[in-house]
């Protein structure tokens, strides 16, 4: 469903980024995308209600802008495996640590 006018008049902000902007609600999904005038989805937006963040989302996600786009997804990712493999390491140190005291525990009872 193609909307037209809203309170904030973001659909029509949105033509001042690209002319062939559109803002539509997707019923089957209950999202709202940005499209091009073809029908194309350019953009799917996280916010249940029509949002100024829009605006800037539009013009964050702009072609022009890929290459730095690409760049903070990298970023991104390089962060999150990072932080993955530090949990995993806490991880196995902390089993490891676990296991250590349980065999000393152990020892000083005269199990082992």
């Amino acid at each position: 469903m193609k909307i037209t006018w809203d309170a904030l008049d973001i659909a029509e902000r949105l033509k001042e980024i690209d002319p062939e902007y559109e803002l539509h609600y997707d019923r089957n999904t209950g999202k709202f995308t940005l499209r091009d005038s073809r029908g194309n989805v350019q953009l799917t937006y996280r916010y249940p209600t029509i949002d100024v963040r829009m605006i800037a989302d539009a013009r964050r996600t702009r072609i022009e802008r890929m290459t730095a786009v690409l760049r903070e997804i990298e970023s991104a990712n390089e962060r999150a495996e990072e932080s993955y493999r530090r949990a995993e390491e806490n991880n196995i140190k902390d089993g490891l640590q676990d296991a250590a005291e349980r065999y000393y525990s152990g020892l000083r009872r005269g199990r082992y």
